[in-house]
Formats: structure tokens, C-alpha cells, sequence
């Protein structure tokens, strides 16, 4: 309540699990709920960080810590662009503090656009890094961070105790202090980078899990919510979490116009709009486990032809519920996700075009970009970059 008293963000995004059998492939996909036994060890992570960070920077000794700095003025402008379409908005978006942001979400808790707003928000964000001067931590409110509590498995965490360590002997030379501000920079620099390659190897395993998951699902229809809007088509996940693709190019009953400002694609003849957050049902047509691609279509559209490789015994149950539940129509309901706190997890960010040009029936927009392999590689930013 403290932290949150004085503006922390609280993003709730649901983190997957995926298990595994002896042999290593997948059995279910689930949603992981957080007990109030680790929110409340999490809470006494955060106040260990802040308090170390404090003392250290006081100190005036050179220190490494965890930044995340203010957003970019245009980014809160577009922001807020989008929430006048649904009666909300940021009353200094080129002077933005985190507790406005807050109130934004507190307003739109529990209604349609919560989803898009939410994911949208955490886009226009930045990353949070490693960092040899303080600079603040924007989205929890903090004017001191680091990472401190996890010495064992992360280096950033264990040049801070090393640090702190020293202080304990006495004050530190002169001579290393000026040893250590020429090192940390970089020590910062190669933490954060080798952070992202770390995140982005384990997106990538999961994403491989949730593709042979996916194999004995083939030709069968999901419930789901669009959960990314490009100029090639839109991503959409399902109630477990698990994204496909659904490409333009199957989407054949008209020339789809891609909105970047309102994240939608438009029908250029029927005005139909496809945007971020709406529900929809899809066929699953293909999956790809070298890519850690999953492709859909919208169902009772598309000629896209089922293909990749299907697990023996059939269709099974649906994929991830146990229940073999079925979309009966692309104006379907989606299971509404209830968020699992500040785990690493399902925010997705969308791929820019740039210009408002379109894309219609068996063509894919130049300069649309390329598709992204495995739904991994859209997920660059989630609750714990800003953490």
C-alpha cells in the first residue's frame, strides 16, 4: 500500500507454465496464479533493494543500480491519443509521473479496454536497466533501486554485495573508488545486455513448448483475444495464453488498412475493424516448431490449409482448458484473463508500420516487416523489465 500510495504501476499480466512429462514434452499449458505468501516475499524484496540502493547512493560511493527512466513525451502523447477514445486521458502527457498512469488503470479495471489499455501503456514504457548513476526507478515511484536480493543468479546483484561488503571495512580509498567508477559502467552495460539474452532465451524455449503443445490441436477452433495488431495481421491468444498469427493474407472478405493510431486493421469496403483487445475465435492451421510459429485464421474465413505435424489420438481436448471447448463464432466471447501480478509474462508489442497504407486479400504490405518467429519475439517488454 505504501508503494503504491506514492504511484507505483501495477501492471498484472498472467505468466505461463508449461509442463513437461519424463521425456520432455509438453502435457498443458496453464496460467500461474501467485499465492499471497511470495506477493508478500516479493514486497520485502523490493523495500531490501530500495533500502541498500539508499544507503549506498548517500554514501556517495560508486554503486551499480537499477534504473527506469522516464517515458518519452511523444510515446505518453499517443498514449493519450488512444485513451480519448474511451473517455480517459493524461492531463500533462509531456510531464507524465507514474501515479497518472496508476489512475489510468484504476479507471479501467474490469472493463473491455482494460486489456488494450494496459498493453499499451506498458509499451509506451521504457526498459529498465543496469546503470553506474542513479537515475531513478519511474514505474515503482522510487528515487533509489538495485538489485540486491538474488546474488546467486544474478551478477549485477553480486557486485552490489561485494560493494556493500567493502563499506563494512571502513571507508573505501580514494584510489578505489576511481578503480570502481571506471569499472561499473560497463559491468552495467554487460549486465543489462546479457539480462536480454537471457529473457529472450527462455521466450524462445518456452515458445518451442507451447508449439508442440499445439501440434495435436490442429483444425480445431479456440476462443481467444487479439492481443497484437500489425500491417501483415494479427496475433491472438487464447484463454491459456498460448498466441498464433492470423496473417492478412487469409483474411480474404475484403482489403484490411492497417490504423497504427487506433492498433486495428479496418475493412477498406465493410468498415469491419479488428483491433487490439477484441475477442475473436480462430482455427489453429499450422504449426511450426523450427520457428516457434503457431498460425491461425479467423474461423469461417480463409483458405488456409492445416499442415504441420499433428500428435497421434486425434484432436484431444482443447488446448490448455482440458475441457474441449470450441469457438462457435468469430463474435465469440474470450475468456476474460484475470492478471497474475508482476510476473514476466503476456505483454506483446506491436510491429510499427509507420504509415497508414494497407493490405488486403493475398498480399502482405511492403515494409510491413517481416514476421517475427514465435510469438517470444513480440514480447520484449513485460512486467518484469520494469522491475
Amino acid at each position: 500500500q505504501r508503494r503504491l500510495g506514492r504511484g507505483a504501476i501495477d501492471f498484472d499480466f498472467p505468466e505461463l507454465k508449461v509442463k513437461l512429462d519424463e521425456q520432455g514434452r509438453p502435457t498443458a499449458v496453464e496460467k500461474r496464479t501467485r499465492s499471497i505468501a511470495e506477493s508478500i516475499v516479493e514486497e520485502f524484496m523490493l523495500a531490501a533493494n530500495e533500502t541498500v540502493a539508499e544507503h549506498m547512493d548517500k554514501l556517495g560511493v560508486p554503486f551499480v543500480f537499477r534504473v527506469h527512466e522516464e517515458p518519452d513525451p511523444e510515446k505518453m502523447t499517443k498514449l493519450n491519443n488512444l485513451l480519448h477514445n474511451f473517455g480517459q486521458a493524461l492531463r500533462k502527457p509531456d510531464d507524465i509521473r507514474p501515479k497518472a498512469l496508476q489512475r489510468v488503470l484504476d479507471r479501467v479495471s474490469g472493463r473491455p479496454e482494460e486489456r488494450l489499455i494496459s498493453t499499451v501503456m506498458l509499451r509506451s514504457l521504457k526498459q529498465a536497466r543496469y546503470e553506474a548513476a542513479n537515475l531513478g526507478h519511474f514505474g515503482l515511484a522510487a528515487t533509489y533501486y538495485t538489485h540486491f536480493t538474488s546474488p546467486i543468479r544474478r551478477y549485477p546483484d553480486l557486485i552490489v554485495h561485494r560493494i556493500l561488503r567493502e563499506t563494512f571495512a571502513g571507508a573505501i580509498s580514494a584510489k578505489r573508488r576511481a578503480k570502481l567508477a571506471a569499472m561499473l559502467p560497463e559491468i552495467a552495460l554487460h549486465s543489462s545486455q546479457r539480462e536480454r539474452a537471457a529473457a529472450e532465451a527462455e521466450r524462445e524455449t518456452t515458445d518451442l513448448k507451447k508449439v508442440e503443445y499445439m501440434a495435436r490441436f490442429l483444425g480445431e477452433e479456440f476462443a481467444g483475444t487479439i492481443s497484437g495488431v500489425t500491417a501483415f495481421g494479427l496475433f491472438v491468444a487464447m484463454e491459456n495464453g498460448i498466441e498464433g498469427l492470423v496473417h492478412v493474407s487469409s483474411m480474404d472478405d475484403d482489403y484490411y488498412r492497417y490504423d497504427e493510431d487506433r492498433y486495428a486493421l479496418i475493412g477498406q469496403r465493410t468498415g469491419k475493424v479488428y483491433r487490439l483487445g477484441d475477442a475473436a475465435a480462430v482455427t489453429l492451421v499450422k504449426v511450426n516448431p523450427a520457428e516457434r510459429t503457431i498460425d491461425f485464421v479467423l474461423a469461417g474465413m480463409g483458405n488456409g490449409e492445416v499442415s504441420g505435424r499433428k500428435a497421434k489420438g486425434g484432436k484431444g481436448k482443447a488446448a490448455g482448458d482440458g475441457k474441449g471447448r470450441r469457438a462457435r463464432d468469430s463474435g465469440g466471447k474470450a475468456g476474460k484473463t484475470r492478471p497474475a501480478a508482476k510476473q514476466e509474462a503476456a505483454a506483446t508489442k506491436t510491429a510499427a508500420g509507420g504509415q497508414d497504407k494497407g493490405a488486403g486479400p493475398g498480399t502482405t504490405k511492403k515494409g510491413g516487416g517481416k514476421r517475427r518467429q514465435g510469438s517470444g519475439k513480440r514480447q520484449a517488454k513485460s512486467n518484469k523489465n520494469l522491475t
